[in-house]
């Protein structure tokens, strides 16, 4: 087992849904806390191809459940399929 198989912090898009819009609706629908945009990596961003919409970054943290990981990868399906992409 390494550090090499873990992710703490990774980034999503939602076809069809703005980030801003996912931030706001995974708040305020489950209490799911995340950044949208460009996370002062503009450049970083026109590497991956997501300039200038950014992405929706989303942290895992030490007192994070897994729970808590299960209730985002439903509630960002839930969205997925809220904006006809899944």
């Amino acid at each position: 087992d390494t550090d090499f198989d873990r992710l703490s912090v990774f980034a999503v898009n939602i076809d069809g849904m703005d980030n801003g819009s996912a931030a706001l609706e995974l708040y305020e629908r489950w209490g799911i806390e995340t950044r949208p945009g460009l996370h002062c990596s503009p450049l970083g961003h026109r590497t991956l191809g997501t300039f200038p919409a950014g992405a929706l970054r989303i942290s895992i943290g030490y007192f994070n459940t897994v729970k808590d990981i299960d209730t985002t990868v439903e509630a960002l399906n839930i969205l997925a399929q809220e904006a006809g992409r899944v």
